[in-house]
């Protein structure tokens, strides 16, 4: 649900989260403005695409480097409307995601925004779908695209148009009741070490007991027995040596009772027939 934002309370939220996501090869630079305008988006929509970009950027610097999160105000003019095709004049709120990686051939940054292109290093088992992106801002009445001007590494700038608005309150995620607590007992499938490391924090902070496995070929490495009371499989859908709804379809005889919950880097992953999505990172 759309709400007045101010994004600069989004970066200092998502600072620690991302930290852990990049892992401590990449050096993570926050240049936020301070006297930021209100943008009206949804919070966790944009909070998605940042992730996203974070971690696009991280698997482009196998190596490490730096990547860097401003955000500054900004007037769009006839200037800026030829350079970036499809932004209209106004006022603006830019959140820029850059990075000092492999950089981007002019292939894949003339069709990473198209319904069906996918881009995936090689190496790794991240797939990030950035049309996803694109909607999400749109949607939200902006625009966001790559700065195409650079020697090296990748830069993403996103425009939000600015309300005339002050800022709705949200509760943080260290207020109580901010996540849904519980105790049940997850079993976590993800090959990503990173999001899997951060599901699992997150999840045991909240009281649950999660019991993590890797998927192998054909199952998952950790084997789950009929008389392991399990409560619910989280399983990533893509995955490098089984599909997650292929291990599903294994863990369902063994633990009947349980519910099943995907996990996917864009939607469209998601079975019609299996509607319980997260969004991963």
């Amino acid at each position: 649900m759309p709400v007045a934002l101010n994004l600069n309370d989004l970066v200092i939220e998502l600072d620690s989260m991302l930290r852990r996501l990049i892992g401590e090869d990449v050096e993570l630079v926050a240049v936020t403005s301070p006297d930021l305008g209100t943008v009206k988006a949804d919070a966790g929509q944009i909070e998605q695409v940042l992730m996203n970009l974070v971690v696009n950027a991280r698997d482009a610097m196998s190596n490490g480097g730096r990547l860097t999160i401003e955000t500054f105000n900004t007037t769009v003019e006839g200037g800026f409307v030829r350079l970036y095709s499809g932004l209209r004049p106004g006022d603006y709120v830019v959140l820029a995601v850059s990075d000092t990686g492999i950089g981007m051939t002019q292939d894949v940054q003339e069709h990473m925004f198209g319904p069906s292109y996918i881009t995936k290093n090689v190496g790794e088992d991240t797939v990030l779908e950035l049309s996803t992106c694109y909607e999400i801002v749109t949607q939200s009445g902006g625009h966001i695209a790559v700065d195409r001007s650079l020697s090296a590494g990748t830069a993403f700038r996103i425009f939000l148009p600015r309300v005339d608005e002050e800022p709705s309150s949200a509760p943080r995620r260290d207020e109580e009741g901010f996540w849904p607590r519980g105790d049940a007992t997850i079993l976590l499938v993800e090959d990503e070490p990173l999001v899997r490391s951060l599901s699992v924090e997150v999840f045991e902070g909240q009281g649950y007991a999660v019991l993590q496995a890797i998927a192998g070929r054909g199952h998952a490495n950790r084997q789950s027995r009929a008389n392991e009371s399990i409560d619910l499989l989280l399983t990533d859908i893509v995955m490098r040596l089984i599909d997650g709804r292929e291990l599903a379809d294994k863990f369902r005889p063994v633990h009947p009772e349980a519910k099943v919950v995907y996990m996917s880097g864009y939607p469209r992953d998601l079975p019609e027939s299996a509607p319980n999505l997260l969004k991963s990172p």
